[in-house]
């Protein structure tokens, strides 16, 4: 036996969830008030009964064991050793095996040796440690001086962050291949710790009892899982690739905070901007952009930043009074390329261009109506469908026109004429028959050219037959040459020629013979020449007499000259022999090098038809056909040719301008549309009237241009604000505004935390990548991989299997030796430690002021050691002391005797200076305030992100009340508290809330607790997770509302409670406390007091933002629904506006030349996130910025609330109002 009361065990109600923590609280109570022992006769009847109804109404106890009862129903029936607490053997074998081992070794550990020799040293500073959470001051101070100290002592009240810091440090650690132990007297604490590692971590981590099989089993199992599945190969590339993006997330960091300084550093500057000759600030800029905002549409677009605008005040005046003298048409279209207007027709000359171009149509028209079978393809003339002319070469068209006049087709009428071209055109003897009559007409000239001299004076005659006698000739030749050889004819000549008679007789010399030379040379020449007549009459008789032509006889006869007519009428005829290839064939010649087939439109032989026929059908066409033929074409080549090129040279004079003026007023030609031409010719003389202010406009545009290039296109489009004719008023102010805004758009909205928290996440991924990298290094060098893996796949078969397969000692002790982590209590310790020599390298000691000085052997345990604990916690020893023990210290003297009857915390504490945490998170800010008052002398500071402003902080409520003479109840509190409770399940606002009640005595909160049983409920009671008890009850346990009964009157001096369970209770409440007493007031050392320093309901003044751009951004986002503090004080800074939300917070610094600078670094570590704000983006664009901040609000998870329709104040005084009510309504129910 213990000696110790009995105490209540709850694991055998684990996983019945129908029972809950509050019939188990019940049922603990109940045996605390029983003071019942377990060796006691009857504790069935006397505690068991009473138990069985406490923890459910289907619970009942059996005095005789085991009966049957229906499935959902419970039974109690005595099994002693469950209410038994034995005697802790362990200890004492742990001590004194500690106490053996310090006598074998001649060096103390060095934690031991740090606390028997305290020695205080310099510690430095902690440089590139690589922490899954951003370490605060304290916490670095702490890790710093673990490097040159082996036992440091850590104070730290609740709510200061001993969980995160102890998370923290062992990730860092274990990353470095330590062994850590992580221990305290609080198993409940331990196990949430352990189970808020990190999945990888948990792994690797030993968190059970020796005799705990089934725990060990199933952590080997999934440890030799996780080493299947992983290779130190694959670990170590990992590792190395998250130091890798560690390494430039940190550069990125780097990077953002020299770029953010250098904003800073720009926005405090007084000369940040030089602009005409002046220096401004960016908050001045700002200002006047806030106050000229209204301008700054006037100049749209950019600005050429510090440029000074290049017109003048008369300049932009006339600039825009030039817009009254275009149209946005007008100027698009003189700034394309117009034509001139003298190179074009004028409307009138254009419109007689179409007349010409009417009637020489209708011209067309008529002669292709005579030529039926001809046809017009813009320059080209068809025959039957096939093209004959094209491409006309006007020259030679026109001496083919001439050739074609000088044919002279009258006389072609004449049957002679046509007879001679008729044989021209055939050749052969047909045209050599004409071409005789040429020669015997040139015979006969020859002759008489021959005879005119000798015939002068001289009749010859001569008798037509001797003329026709070509013998003659001789004959009279040779009597020429013997009349000039003898003088005379011989005889025998005369004798033997037989024609010498007929010559004498038929031919005389002026009427006589032939008696000389001379005369038989005349009479020869005279014989020359009839002959010569002859023949050419007798040709002429048969070509033209029988042409109707005189004979030759009759011409003689008729002219006085007949020679002469004969020779005219002899070339006459040449003409017309040679007119057919020479005439006829030039002029054929001329059409075809004019570029006309005449193969294709002069006819062509015909088979079927004689010489004369054809050519009378070519002689037929010349004269009927081509007329017309000739007309078409001087048409078609001629006429319209040269409309064709006025109306080229006027398209040419338009095509090579691509403007819409030019391209209409070809359409207008096209169409021939002399209305259309006419108006767009009259609009280019407009434009070119316009020309001269166009181009002053154009020159001011440029230079406007150089330095405002949007503005000016605005105006030269006559777009926006461009198309008013009079200059905007202020127009130098709008610019001088849109300078400040183009400088001011320089620096951007830039988001710190998003940076710092991505790098959190890398670390924690690094940190734990690198404890496995440390694990499989250590089983892989010491062998113990192999081992694990088949161990663990013998408990997986087992498992499987369905059979138990136990481990044994040596496996056991195997794998503890190899978890880097262990997590749980010193009596666990106790009883699992078996060799002093397996060290770790550091313990992590929880709730030191719990431990007595057996805590003092766990320091031999490691090579480095951390001690938290809390100073004004009252010593409550868990640990018995054994008398061996005791009288071991007492032997050594006074000082290890006092090691027997005071806490391990308050020992190492005397000994070693200690490190304190006193950034307080857990409470609102108000309760945090009063838990630092009354136990910590104001030294906590509070750092809870917001309150809810739903709920007033405390709520101070008087009861009439007194306090029972007999015991510690006040039954005047105790109904009134659980009326409260009832109260305010009425309301909204405390939905999904939890509650608890916080009593000095265990008698007052089970007095509460039955009231509220009854007049609540169980049921709603369950939902808010209702507790009522002492202080001890809610050790590890939190509610949102709390509620304090004080359990004292005006009378009572007695139950003064202790500071430190005082400020404990009201450390509980997690959003408002409400203190329920029956004291006026509380004076003097009564820690209650700080109670009452707060009024009642009384909301915080708040203070108002230093500048006018911060009240500003906070009273939008006020008007947005988000919950916007101004001037909000955290530690030592001020900080400008804080918005809070979801339990989250951010900062946004204003950042002008007034701003407070801030520590981005602290703010972060308290998880405040940061977005800064420019003074000149903000007035620049308001709701553009204002839109960006609330949506950068919404991504961190601050979000806007609806408008609550009660203030805390409100909801306090409707709380009132429901009790009140509900008193009246359980006095009628008599509840």
């Amino acid at each position: 036996d213990a000696g110790e009361d009995t105490i209540f065990s709850e694991e055998i109600f684990k996983g019945l969830d129908i029972i809950t923590d509050e019939r188990l609280l019940r049922a603990r109570k109940e045996i605390r008030r029983s003071r019942a022992h377990p060796a006691e006769e009857n504790l069935g009847d006397r505690l068991l009964n009473a138990l069985s109804k406490i923890l459910h109404e289907n619970c009942r106890y059996s005095s005789e064991g085991l009966y049957i009862l229906p499935t959902d129903w419970f039974i109690l029936y005595e099994r002693p050793h469950i209410f038994i607490r034995k005697k802790r053997d362990a200890s004492k074998a742990f001590m004194y095996n500690f106490a053996k081992y310090l006598e074998s070794v001649q060096n103390l550990p060095l934690p031991l040796e740090d606390f028997f020799h305290p020695q205080r040293k310099e510690i430095g500073s902690l440089k590139n440690a690589v922490l899954p959470k951003h370490a605060s001051p304290s916490q670095e101070k702490i890790l710093s001086a673990l490097a040159s100290s082996a036992l440091v002592t850590v104070d730290a009240p609740p709510g200061t962050g001993k969980t995160h810091s102890v998370m923290n440090f062992l990730t860092y650690f274990l990353a470095q291949g330590k062994k850590i132990l992580v221990t305290g007297a609080k198993r409940k604490t331990l196990q949430d710790f352990a189970e808020n590692l990190p999945e990888n971590l948990k792994l690797l981590t030993l968190s059970y009892k020796k005799n705990e099989h089934l725990a060990v089993e199933k952590a080997i199992i999934s440890l030799g899982e996780k080493i299947e599945k992983e290779d130190i190969h694959s670990l170590r590339e990992r590792v190395e690739d998250l130091k890798n993006k560690r390494e430039q997330k940190e550069r990125g960091i780097a990077e953002f905070k020299k770029k953010l300084k250098a904003i800073e550093k720009s926005e405090r500057k007084t000369d940040a901007f030089k602009f005409e000759g002046k220096n401004y600030s960016l908050s001045a800029m700002a200002k006047y952009l806030s106050e000229n905002e209204n301008l700054l549409h006037i100049i749209p677009g950019e600005v050429k930043a510090g440029k000074s605008l290049t017109l003048s005040e008369e300049e932009l005046t006339m600039l825009y009074e030039t817009n009254a003298l275009f149209t946005p048409q007008t100027l698009k279209e003189m700034t394309e390329p117009l034509p001139k207007s003298e190179k074009l027709l004028a409307p009138f000359e254009f419109e007689e261009l179409l007349k010409n171009r009417k009637r020489l149509m209708d011209k067309e028209r008529g002669l292709l109506m005579e030529l039926p079978d001809w046809s017009v393809d813009g320059e080209k003339l068809l025959y039957l469908g096939e093209v004959v002319a094209e491409n006309i070469d006007k020259d030679a068209f026109e001496a083919a026109e001439r050739a074609y006049t000088a044919l002279d087709f009258g006389w072609l009428n004449t049957p002679w004429a046509r007879e001679a071209v008729l044989a021209g055109r055939m050749g052969g003897e047909t045209k050599e028959a004409y071409l005789e009559l040429k020669r015997a007409a040139e015979e006969v000239n020859s002759a008489q050219n021959s005879a005119t001299l000798l015939l002068l004076g001289n009749r010859v005659e001569i008798e037509d037959e001797l003329a026709h006698d070509a013998r003659i000739i001789g004959d009279l030749e040779k009597m020429e040459e013997l009349l000039k050889e003898k003088g005379n004819i011989p005889l025998q000549y005369r004798i033997f020629n037989r024609r010498y008679k007929k010559i004498t007789e038929g031919i005389t010399v002026n009427s006589y013979p032939i008696t000389s030379a001379l005369d038989a040379n005349i009479a020869l020449t005279a014989l020359i020449l009839k002959r010569a007549k002859l023949r050419l009459e007798a040709i002429w008789n048969e070509l033209m007499a029988t042409q109707g032509e005189k004979t030759y006889e009759e011409l003689s006869d008729d002219s006085n000259d007949a020679d002469e007519e004969i020779a005219l009428r002899i070339r006459e005829i040449e003409y017309a022999v040679e007119w057919y290839d020479k005439k006829r064939g030039e002029f054929v010649n001329l059409l075809n090098e004019a570029g006309i087939n005449t193969d294709k439109i002069i006819p062509a032989s015909d088979p079927f038809t004689t010489p004369r026929q054809q050519l009378a059908g070519e002689i037929d066409w010349l004269l009927n056909v081509y007329p017309t033929f000739a007309a078409l074409l001087r048409l078609i080549a001629v006429e319209k040719d040269e409309l064709r090129k006025i109306m080229h040279s006027l398209k040419n004079a338009l095509v090579n301008r691509s403007s819409a003026l030019a391209k209409r007023m070809i359409i207008a030609i096209g169409a021939a549309n002399a209305a259309d031409y006419k108006k767009e010719y009259e609009l280019l003389l407009k434009y070119e009237s316009l020309a001269d202010s166009y181009q002053k406009r154009s020159d001011l545009l440029s230079r406007l241009a150089e330095v405002a290039p949007d503005f000016a296109a605005d105006i030269a489009c006559q777009k926006h604000g461009g198309a008013v004719t009079e200059k905007p008023k202020d127009i130098l102010k709008a610019y001088t505004a849109k300078q400040f805004a183009a400088e001011l758009e320089k620096c951007g909205n830039i988001d710190f935390t998003r940076e710092t928290e991505e790098d959190w996440a890398l670390n924690l991924k690094l940190l734990e990548s690198s404890v496995l990298e440390k694990f499989f290094e250590k089983i892989e060098k010491n062998g113990a991989k192999g081992s694990i893996l088949r161990l663990a796949k013998t408990l997986k078969k087992s498992v499987n299997d369905r059979r138990r397969n136990k481990l044994n000692d040596r496996e056991r002790q195997m794998f503890a030796q190899n978890m880097p982590l262990w997590v749980m209590p010193i009596e666990d310790i106790f009883l699992t430690v078996e060799d002093f020599t397996d060290k770790f390298d550091i313990i992590f000691m929880d709730g030191a002021s719990d431990l007595d000085s057996l805590a003092l052997s766990l320091l031999g345990l490691s090579q480095k050691a951390v001690i938290f604990g809390d100073r004004r916690a009252p010593v409550k020893l868990n640990l018995p002391i054994s008398e061996e023990v005791y009288d071991m210290a007492k032997e050594k003297g006074e000082f290890y005797k006092s090691l027997t009857d005071t806490s391990f915390y308050e020992l190492v504490r005397a000994q070693t200076e200690p490190y304190h945490l006193r950034e307080e998170f857990r409470s609102p800010r108000v309760l945090s305030n009063i838990i630092s008052k009354i136990a910590y002398d104001k030294e906590l500071k509070p750092m809870r992100l917001v309150d809810d402003e739903e709920f007033v902080p405390i709520v101070k409520h008087k009861v009439s009340g007194t306090l029972d003479p007999l015991r510690p109840v006040n039954f005047a509190e105790a109904e009134e508290i659980a009326l409260l409770i009832s109260a305010c399940l009425r309301e909204s606002e405390y939905s999904g809330k939890t509650f608890g009640v916080i009593s000095p005595s265990d008698e007052q909160a089970e007095i509460i607790f039955e009231i509220a049983m009854r007049r609540i409920t169980p049921e709603p009671l369950e939902k808010i997770s209702f507790i009522s008890g002492t202080v001890a009850d809610f050790i590890g346990k939190e509610r949102d509302i709390i509620f304090l009964s004080l359990l004292d009157d005006e009378t009572s001096v007695k139950n003064i409670p202790e500071d430190y369970e005082l400020a404990f209770a009201v450390s509980r409440a997690k959003e408002q406390l409400f203190v329920v007493h029956s004291k006026k007031s509380f004076k003097g050392n009564d820690p209650r007091r700080f109670l009452f320093e707060t009024v009642v309901g009384q909301k915080e003044k708040r203070a108002r933002a230093k500048t006018a751009l911060g009240r500003e951004i906070a009273e939008n986002l006020v008007e947005f629904g988000f919950d916007a503090r101004e001037s909000f004080r955290l530690s030592s800074m001020t900080l400008e506006i804080a918005v809070f939300g979801n339990g989250r917070a951010c900062i946004i610094p204003i950042s002008d030349e007034e701003g407070e600078r801030i520590d981005e670094t602290f703010l972060s570590e308290q998880d405040f996130k940061i977005i800064y704000i420019r003074a000149g983006k903000f007035y620049r664009n308001k709701r553009e910025t204002l839109e960006s901040l609330v949506q950068a609000l919404i991504d961190i998870d601050i979000n806007a609330k609806e408008r609550k329709v009660k203030s805390g104040k409100e909801l306090v005084e409707s709380v009132y109002k429901n009790a009140a009510n509900l008193r009246e309504e359980y006095r009628s129910r008599g509840i």
